[in-house]
């Protein structure tokens, strides 16, 4: 009874370890993918102030 009990802490620490690194992962996408559309829009704007 005891071992199950540990089994089940040590998996859902685990999966809540998973669940942050998805989550950071995804910041970090979206940060990335803000960045480049940014950087394009720049392009995109500079020939219509020149």
């Amino acid at each position: 009874m005891i071992v199950l009990v540990s089994s089940t802490l040590s998996q859902g620490s685990l999966l809540a370890g998973a669940t942050i690194y998805r989550v950071l992962l995804l910041a970090q996408l979206r940060r990335q993918a803000f960045h480049v559309l940014q950087q394009l829009f720049l392009v995109l704007m500079s020939p219509l102030r020149s």
